[in-house]
């Protein structure tokens, strides 16, 4: 892994501006601003809310711990830590992570395969259903004029009988 080092919060909070960061473990005992308030600045950032957060940290105090994933932690170890269980854990969670992200990048496409026409790419009747209703309420919200244009081809049936489905997808 590529591993930055910050020495306080502050620094933590401009790297993660700047950078991609994939995972931070963070300690509760720092310089100017503990990591409880930098994990909270982090969750409450658009751009760093999703980065998973580990506290590796000397504070074995229940309080400590039950603060750490109150303001967003994701897993806690605790000083002197053994390399091999801190690897362990850092590797589950960018696995879980590549997880999350294929299941949004499935999901997203199922979306769009659910929505669009496979030989046109145009948006199907079944998505035009869906999303009617809302541009009908906002041209009505808006006081504006919808036009709806609906193209029918008849006797389309002919034209993939006589010339096949080629030339109809090309006509279509």
């Amino acid at each position: 892994y590529e591993v930055m080092v910050a020495l306080d919060g502050e620094s933590a909070l401009e790297i993660t501006e700047e950078e991609k960061i994939d995972l931070i473990l963070l300690d509760i005992m720092m310089p100017k601003m503990d990591g409880f308030e930098v994990c909270n600045r982090l969750k409450s950032n658009e751009k760093t809310k999703n980065i998973p957060i580990i506290f590796l940290t000397a504070k074995t105090d229940e309080d400590s711990i039950e603060k750490a994933y109150e303001v967003g932690g994701i897993d806690y170890v605790t000083k002197p830590f053994r390399p091999k269980e801190l690897l362990a854990r850092v590797n589950r969670e960018l696995a879980m992570q590549k997880l999350i992200k294929d299941l949004k990048n499935s999901q997203d496409e199922l979306r769009k395969l659910a929505a669009t026409d496979p030989m046109t790419k145009l948006y199907n009747r079944r998505y035009f259903s869906q999303i009617s209703a809302e541009f009908l309420e906002l041209a009505k919200r808006n006081n504006q004029e919808l036009s709806v244009i609906m193209l029918d081809i008849d006797k389309f049936k002919r034209i993939n009988d006589t010339y096949g489905h080629k030339v109809g997808d090309d006509v279509i």
